[in-house]
């Protein structure tokens, strides 16, 4: 039985992670094993030492191959396992036959002093203190790794979630771990930014998705001074015609407006002395009588009366349109969307009491014209004459400014979208920062502790070279 090859050497020593080539040669009947100070030679002694003690490997994870490798044995099964007949003649086994040399009663083949029986006392005190050091260093190495692997995989995992989440932004198709770290870079090295809100994250996930929608038209507001208007019908109100008049047509002016009209049925060109309604007589002095009730200043003021009227019902019809041509909400981005249903509710309600406020101005004319020789107030009190709580082009202007905004989304589309991905993506770099803060420091602290121990190992082993030199040259 012989060796064949050590297939693997993982946290041993100087061997961090060692396999086997597949094109390197097993060991033959004869071989050299060269290389640097602290390459590992001295190492590989010490494994084949193992195996001549039938010592375990405690250290690391240590594979021993045989023959033709097809028997392998772990180095922590050496004692267990039957291994070949191995004798190791190294620095240490000279070290330790003339130390033995010197304490047994067998004459001995050189004489040493007792100033180098003490050096060769502070060199194993010195390796002993060495083996400390290099576990040290790699306990400290190995903490290092790990607390870097855990901010890798942290990047890692974060830039991944970031990469899903924002799956369609041709910024982010190939986002890894080194934008992440770019990001929270960014972050750091200005003001940082303020965390977005639940609402606001999904507000910009519904931006992020909007497609182009149809142009909305603007609202335009008629044009209405509903104090000056009120001020105008009550000032009509407040006038009485001074006639003739006759008390029955006066006290009914249902009656009365038939009358008015039978009579200009007699005038012009259809004037006639016999009554069209009952065939009699039309006398001269009911004829006068009628024109002196319906005199002048009758006519002129039911024509003013019937011209506010007609104004009247001119802006109702122009209001009654505003009311039907307000945007559905659906037609709006869905970020909009919301917005725009409380404004369009708001401007419909002062429509609506506009509408409501020129119907009963309207009311109170006609009534007026029917009977213009009383004088009536206006009482503005009164809740079917009370002005809207909103102006009408404030409330339009409202619903403007969101088709507006809606406009703007339809011409910067693509920006919107970008702006959209860009902020939940600092948003969510914004929410790692802590723990990556924690990572990185525990990171920076294990290299600190790192670089305190590793060159104690070169330390310590430059000082055991030094005492064996002093004892060569005694020797």
């Amino acid at each position: 039985m012989k060796i064949s090859r050590l297939p693997r050497i993982k946290g041993y020593r100087v061997f961090r992670d060692f396999t086997w080539p597949e094109d390197l040669h097993g060991f033959a009947q004869f071989n050299v094993i060269y290389g640097w100070n602290g390459s590992g030679k001295t190492t590989l002694s010490s494994l084949f030492e193992n195996l001549q003690d039938k010592r375990p490997v405690s250290d690391g994870d240590v594979v021993f191959a045989f023959d033709d490798s097809s028997r392998k044995i772990a180095g922590n099964r050496i004692a267990e396992e039957a291994v070949p007949h191995v004798r190791v003649f190294n620095r240490d086994f000279v070290a330790r036959t003339i130390e033995a040399i010197g304490k047994s009663n067998v004459a001995p083949i050189y004489y040493l002093g007792k100033e180098s029986i003490e050096k060769q006392k502070q060199i194993e005190s010195l390796r002993d203190e060495r083996q400390r050091a290099v576990k040290a260093s790699d306990k400290a190495e190995n903490k290092k790794r790990k607390a870097e692997k855990a901010l890798d995989n942290f990047c890692i995992e974060k830039a991944k979630f970031i990469k899903e989440t924002l799956l369609g932004s041709p910024d982010h198709a190939n986002y890894d771990k080194r934008g992440f770290r770019q990001a929270v870079a960014s972050i750091k090295a200005s003001p940082q930014p303020r965390a977005l809100a639940e609402e606001e994250k999904a507000d910009f996930r519904k931006q992020k998705e909007l497609k182009a929608k149809g142009t909305i038209p603007k609202i335009s507001a008629p044009s209405v001074d509903i104090a000056d208007l009120k001020t105008r019908v009550s000032l009509l109100l407040g006038r009485s015609v001074l006639s003739q008049v006759i008390a029955d047509l006066a006290n009914d002016p249902t009656v009365g407006a038939w009358v008015q009209q039978g009579l200009s049925l007699h005038k012009g060109e259809r004037e006639t002395d016999t009554c069209r309604f009952c065939g009699n007589d039309f006398s001269a002095h009911r004829r006068a009588a009628l024109e002196a009730h319906f005199n002048d200043a009758f006519a002129s003021f039911q024509d003013e009366a019937g011209q506010e009227i007609k104004e009247i019902n001119r802006l109702h019809e122009s209001f009654e349109t505003v009311a039907v041509v307000f945007p559905d909400t659906s037609r709006f981005y869905e970020n909009l969307a919301e917005e725009a249903e409380k404004a369009i509710s708001t401007a419909k309600e002062v429509v609506h009491e506009v509408i409501r406020v020129l119907d009963s101005l309207t009311a109170i004319l006609k009534k007026k014209k029917a009977n213009p020789f009383e004088s009536v107030s206006l009482e503005a009190g009164e809740p079917n004459l009370e002005s809207p709580g909103q102006s009408i082009s404030a409330a339009i202007d409202a619903v403007n400014e969101i088709i507006d905004k809606h406009e703007s989304i339809t011409g910067n589309l693509t920006t919107e979208i970008r702006n959209a991905y860009r902020a939940l993506e600092q948003g969510y770099v914004l929410e790692a920062v802590p723990r990556f803060d924690e990572l990185e420091e525990l990171a920076a602290d294990a290299e600190t502790t790192l670089g305190q121990v590793k060159d104690k190992p070169s330390e310590i082993k430059a000082n055991i070279a030094s005492l064996e030199r002093e004892i060569r040259e005694h020797r």
